[in-house]
């Protein structure tokens, strides 16, 4: 929140553009500075007390953050007795997939047209989680059984690689989470990423995931693709 220096009584005034009064502890987009008008000094010869003030608001304090509705509806939230406890729609039955299906699917078919692309940019990883979740998780319980279970896992893994590989944000992250930050190297098709996968469950100490990665790794080392998609994706 953006703290008024004066009381929230002084007349402010906004120099660039017209727009509503600045109000205390309230901010507006656009706005290089404000003009406060305050009280000459008795002992002064000002004939101006109109004076310009800039401001700067990051883009933080202008935007929500709706990327933490995914990550509350997946971990529940941080102030949960819940948050990070595991979930029964992270393993899939019928009901647990209708359940993601019912207050998902719109937000996947936003993701995958590149709707919330710039989600990988903002909060220090968070919203490339969220958007990972999107593209990776969510349509392998919407979409069970389907071709489109998989539709988006390249675009996946360009965000993984981007948020883990160039940025590095899953360090600060607990360990559930890098879990899934790490998933698409896990569920891709290329060995590069198969290896990036036994790397990074290796470093994180996670006994159980990195049994699976090597054995998924294994798999698109033997067969060049993971054999057990080939009914659903049509391939011979």
């Amino acid at each position: 929140m953006l703290v008024c220096p004066i009381r929230c009584s002084t007349s402010l005034s906004l120099s660039r553009r017209s727009a509503p009064a600045f109000r205390c502890g309230g901010a507006r987009k656009n706005i290089d500075a404000v003009a406060v008008r305050y009280p000459c000094s008795p002992h002064s010869n000002c004939t101006n007390s109109l004076k310009k003030i800039p401001i700067r608001i990051s883009r933080g304090i202008m935007m929500a953050r709706p990327y933490t509705r995914i990550l509350d509806f997946w971990f529940s939230p941080k102030s949960s007795p819940t948050y990070l406890q595991e979930k029964p729609f992270w393993y899939g039955s019928p009901s647990d997939d209708a359940y993601v299906r019912h207050h998902l699917s719109a937000d996947y078919e936003s993701a995958q047209s590149g709707s919330l692309d710039d989600w990988q940019h903002l909060g220090d990883g968070e919203g490339a989680l969220a958007l990972i979740l999107l593209l990776d998780q969510v349509p392998r319980n919407i979409f069970r059984g389907s071709p489109r279970a998989y539709a988006t896992d390249n675009k996946a893994v360009a965000v993984a690689r981007y948020a883990v590989l160039d940025r590095g944000w899953d360090r600060g992250m607990p360990t559930i989470q890098r879990r899934y930050m790490y998933s698409p190297f896990n569920h891709s098709e290329h060995i590069k990423d198969q290896e990036v996968s036994v790397r990074l469950f290796t470093e994180l100490g996670d006994g159980y995931h990195l049994h699976w990665a090597r054995n998924f790794y294994e798999q698109i080392k033997r067969d060049g693709r993971f054999k057990h998609r080939d009914t659903v994706l049509g391939r011979k």
